[in-house]
């Protein structure tokens, strides 16, 4: 007597769940099922074992599975699992599957990205890199380096400041000027491939142009220059129309149809005859920005943040062509240093000039102040200084020296910097203490007598001014040396020399990238192509989700597949490798045909699948040998009247055949057709009708099932496609079991939900499924981790 439950639309009791989705491991073992002996009734296909514990424990199983059937059909309760918390993990395991099973993608990624870095560095144009390094000075002038130079003459060089010089558009244009930058001439290849080939094959094909002037609207126009014998060549313009021919070293005026002054030299031709390049003219300021973009100007060595660094300077340039990009750097090195000599040079003229102005002036000043002293002394006698006044005296002649100097520098500054800054305001605070201490004397020289004050305004007029002309009068001869020898403020520590081994491409870090990056990418590419394929590659999904039983997951056969490809006459696995792993698959599957059968209105077995392709057939084949050899008699019909091809896999001529039967009310005993295996018949599809859903309709279809039933153990029926057909859900109303074929990702999880719900409303009892074609790994990781272990511990011959 059924226990009475509450009248819910669902049940999520757990143990009716184990009892209706109980994992096939549970009931594999030998002890608690047998299979019947020979003796046995046909009608009976299993039997309790005679031990007290293990019959107690099948009894309780088989009281649980009576009592849910009993309340399914008297209160319409749908027993579904529990509400599955499952959510898709990924372990490492699985991981390493994913890896293992796509391994032939990453390999070929790698491979082919290896071969894009190999042709990569076939193909790339070697970039060379030269530079030249600097020394400057970061005190210096050219008349420090005599000695007795006046503070007022020395000069703080920025390094900042002389690399902006360096890059700057009248230094860098003196270069594209000199070099003719702004005229661009490049040999015309192949696309991609050509100038690696010229390059490989040692052809080095030039033409150095001279001059190229044309008029403003010519500018940025390219013409095509083709190199002819004898070191003649073919200008031409961007139609291909030929505008002039000349001779290398012989210049060609007027060669443009226009009425202005445009010239073409070209000076050396170094190219095999129909060669041709392309010739250009761009804007100088183009050019110049061209050259300031590459240029990469910078102070090498440890700069400190609040002092000077180590004015040591690096000049680099990177380029194809590595003579010229060395010349480039070794003309802006010279030029750099020519303008400031010339600087310098310009700085020194200017003092002297000045200096040479001043030094009359001083003379007179000086001879002036001295005949005053001597008239003031004839007036007022022979008048002596005091031993205090002297002092003064000295101090204040002193102190006026000093402003002089100072303000000379002031002066000097103030045509480099604004009065704002922090070198003027330092001069300006000097001066402004020199002129404090310098009042503080002129203060205590008002105490002095009147005499005394006069004599010594008159001696220091004559004390400063003589000092002052002897000091200019140095100064000139100083100057007069460096003007002779000039010095600057740079020197060249290294010259640009043309560069060995080019710094990209290189050999080593291009390889190595295209390896990893091949290996991440195949990697990348395996799990997205796992990621994007939502199709069931787990059965327990299909067990937690839908609450169906998995009987077997049968894993890939290699050896199947040679045999379909083999050409052989029996293409069953079953019987030519009777220990592969997914033959004992199905022998786990035939001992859970308890379950399968359990409460079943006959031996009827429908074996069907979502879409054609899945392996149905494959396996209805071999089930049926699986059972036959285990001595039960079978009887294999082919229910597809499409497409049936059962009698290929056991090499037998399909003639009549179960549409036969329908049809033509032919006796089933004519077209059932014996093996060569024992205890295994099977029955053909026959002439492929127009209607084969009509004809599995018919009632001789059911009648055919109720006749053969009881002559065999099992009658398994090979059906079409759920979801292409009808033919399964017609079929399967007369089965007592279903089993549905599902193939390891090929179906989503709706397609299978889809495949059941037809079934169902067709009214068939769908048993549980079959997990077929399981990928099996090469390491024990993941889902097929276990069919690695089956293989090494299949059966030897």
């Amino acid at each position: 007597m059924a226990r009475p439950i509450e009248p819910i639309e669902e049940v999520r009791d757990p143990l009716l769940v184990r009892v209706m989705a109980r994992p096939i491991e549970e009931v594999r073992d030998p002890l608690l099922v047998r299979e019947k002996e020979p003796g046995d009734r046909p009608e009976k296909s299993f039997e309790v074992n005679e031990h007290p514990r293990l019959r107690s424990e099948q009894e309780q199983w088989v009281y649980l599975r009576q009592e849910i059937e009993q309340l399914k059909h008297e209160r319409g309760v749908q027993f579904a699992p529990p509400a599955s918390s499952y959510l898709p993990s990924f372990t490492v395991g699985e991981a390493l599957a994913i890896v293992s099973d796509s391994r032939w993608i990453i390999a070929g990624t790698l491979v082919f990205l290896f071969l894009v870095g190999v042709g990569y560095l076939v193909i790339a144009e070697p970039i060379y890199r030269v530079d030249a390094l600097l020394k400057i000075n970061k005190t210096a002038s050219s008349v420090v380096a005599l000695a007795d130079i006046s503070e007022g003459f020395k000069e703080e060089t920025v390094v900042m400041e002389e690399i902006e010089i360096l890059q700057s558009r009248k230094l860098l244009g003196q270069v594209v000027d000199e070099l003719k930058l702004d005229t661009i001439t490049e040999p015309v290849y192949f696309p991609v491939v050509g100038a690696a080939v010229a390059r490989h094959n040692g052809r080095d094909e030039k033409v150095k142009v001279e001059t190229l002037r044309v008029p403003a609207d010519y500018v940025g126009a390219v013409f095509t220059l083709v190199a002819k014998n004898n070191n003649h060549y073919q200008l031409l313009d961007q139609e291909g129309n030929v505008l002039t021919e000349g001779t290398a070293g012989v210049p060609v005026h007027k060669w443009l149809p226009v009425d202005t002054r445009h010239r073409l030299l070209v000076s050396k031709i170094e190219a095999q005859p129909d060669t041709r390049f392309e010739l250009s003219r761009i804007p100088r300021i183009e050019a110049i920005n061209q050259l300031r973009e590459s240029l990469k100007v910078e102070e090498r060595g440890p700069v400190v943040e609040q002092g000077p660094g180590s004015g040591v300077v690096q000049i680099s340039l990177e380029g194809s062509d590595r003579n010229k990009i060395t010349n480039i750097i070794n003309r802006i090195v010279d030029i750099f240093i020519q303008q400031e000599i010339k600087r310098k040079s310009s700085k020194v003229n200017d003092s002297l000039e000045f200096m040479q102005k001043q030094l009359p002036v001083l003379k007179e000043q000086m001879e002036n102040a001295e005949e005053a002293l001597n008239s003031y002394r004839l007036q007022q006698g022979a008048v002596d200084l005091a031993k205090e006044t002297e002092i003064i005296l000295e101090r204040m002649v002193a102190i006026e020296t000093d402003l002089s100097g100072v303000r000379t520098r002031r002066t000097e500054l103030l045509q480099k910097f604004r009065p704002e800054h922090s070198a003027i305001i330092v001069v300006d605070a000097q001066i402004g203490t020199l002129q404090k201490e310098l009042a503080a004397l002129e203060r205590r020289v008002k105490t002095f007598p009147d005499t005394q004050q006069q004599m010594l305004r008159l001696s220091r007029d004559r004390e400063l001014y003589a000092q002052l002309y002897t000091f200019m009068g140095n100064r000139i001869e100083q100057l007069r040396v460096v003007k002779a020898a000039p010095l600057g403020t740079v020197r060249v520590v290294d010259r640009a020399v043309p560069p060995y081994e080019p710094v990209r491409p290189q050999e080593a870090p291009v390889i190595a990238a295209s390896l990893v990056l091949g290996l991440f990418l195949g990697i990348g590419v395996a799990f997205l192509r796992k990621a994007a394929r939502a199709a069931i590659q787990d059965p327990d999904i299909i067990e937690k989700k839908l609450g169906l039983p998995v009987y077997a997951t049968v894993p890939h056969s290699r050896k199947q597949c040679k045999l379909m490809k083999g050409g052989a006459k029996q293409a069953v696995l079953a019987v030519a490798e009777p220990a592969d792993p997914a033959v004992e698959s199905l022998r786990s599957l035939r001992t859970s045909l308890n379950f399968v059968l359990f409460n079943a209105k006959n031996n009827v077995i429908l074996v069907t699948g979502p879409t054609p392709g899945i392996g149905k057939s494959f396996l209805s084949v071999n089930f049926s040998l699986v059972l036959a050899s285990a001595g039960k008699r079978v009887l294999l019909i082919d229910g597809d009247l499409r497409k049936g091809h059962i009698d290929k896999y056991l090499g037998i001529e399909s003639k009549e055949g179960l549409s036969d039967v329908i049809v033509n009310g032919t006796r089933i005993e004519q077209v059932i057709r014996n093996t060569d295996i024992k205890d295994l018949d099977i029955v053909c599809p026959g002439t492929i009708p127009p209607n084969p859903s009509e004809l599995l309709s018919h009632e001789r279809f059911a009648s055919i099932l109720e006749k053969v039933s009881p002559l065999y153990d099992y009658v398994i029926i090979d059906s079409p496609p759920v979801l292409m057909v009808t033919d399964a859900a017609i079929t399967g109303r007369w089965a007592g079991a279903a089993l549905l074929v599902v193939k390891a990702g090929a179906h989503t999880l709706r397609e299978i939900e889809q495949s059941i719900k037809r079934l169902k409303q067709g009214g068939v009892n769908v048993r549980g499924v079959v997990f077929n074609d399981m990928p099996v790994s090469q390491k024990p990781y993941g889902y097929g981790g276990y069919y690695g272990y089956a293989q090494a511990y299949s059966y030897k011959k």
